[in-house]
């Protein structure tokens, strides 16, 4: 019964001779907690609003398809907004929680590498609305031949989605990030554009020598998004692009990327 994922309703249905009386029904229901979601937007960008991006949870049971609460929620709250009507104004209650670690370096000429698949490319739409700002002060006339000036390091991103059409994420930002070389390189994988699946982790062993060097030398590596599968297929092509420009073995690779965590230079924000 449990594997059937039964809600409390169901089972009241199913079993008509269970009555329990309000106070414990009550009691038997947990408060829903908070749900946590990225924050697309940088300050430097907007001041005055902050933007989220969510996938709606849905899923099927013996009972019936299930849909998240919260996202479900949010989803219709945004409906009437998406077919180019008027929302009702309503306040949702919610609270910011700092990012310690998760956060891109102060020193522009640090080179970072972004990988985020669905959703998990959400705060790096932040990041580089950030960079675009400090690029901006660095560079007030532009950047000269579009090239990046002395003591600007590259930023890369990897990004991955099913088809470009139907689920690629802020597509007009990144690109237009990659077309001013706030984002020096860009990189799309698409699961669902050809018979054989391509992710993003096929992408960086293309480019493993490179992403070795960054890495080695003062790089700074965030990784978003699903932690089940892609956060594992990501860790063996960082470990395969510090072999490649180490021309070293497993263990001095490990070492090195377990050192960048410490040094809190390897981040992941990651969900199952």
């Amino acid at each position: 019964m449990v594997e059937q994922q039964p809600s409390l309703a169901d089972l009241l249905d199913r079993f008509g001779s269970c009555k329990p009386p309000l106070d414990a029904l009550l009691d038997a229901l947990p408060p829903l907690m908070p749900r946590l979601y990225s924050v697309t937007t940088s300050p430097a960008a907007y001041p005055a609003q902050l933007q989220v991006a969510l996938s709606v949870v849905s899923f099927k049971t013996r009972y019936g398809t299930r849909l998240g609460v919260a996202t479900t929620w949010l989803d219709r709250l945004v409906a009437p907004l998406l077919s180019g009507g008027k929302a009702r104004a309503i306040q949702i209650p919610i609270y910011l929680k700092k990012a310690d670690v998760f956060k891109p370096p102060t020193d522009l000429s640090k080179p970072v590498i972004m990988v985020g698949p669905g959703t998990g490319v959400a705060p790096f739409r932040g990041f580089l609305q950030r960079r675009a700002a400090m690029l901006a002060v660095k560079c007030p006339d532009g950047l000269p031949d579009g090239q990046l000036p002395d003591g600007v390091g590259p930023a890369w991103l990897y990004f991955g989605c099913r088809k470009p059409d139907e689920d690629y994420l802020y597509r007009s930002d990144l690109e237009g990030f990659a077309n001013d070389r706030t984002l020096t390189k860009l990189s799309t994988a698409f699961s669902r554009l050809q018979d054989e699946k391509v992710y993003v982790q096929h992408l960086m062993r293309a480019d493993c020598k490179s992403l070795g060097s960054m890495i080695c030398n003062g790089g700074y590596i965030f990784v978003c998004g699903d932690g089940a599968h892609m956060v594992k297929d990501v860790h063996a092509a960082l470990l395969e692009s510090v072999k490649a420009y180490m021309q070293c073995d497993d263990s001095k690779a490990a070492a090195l990327l377990q050192e960048l965590v410490k040094e809190k230079r390897y981040v992941r924000d990651v969900w199952s």
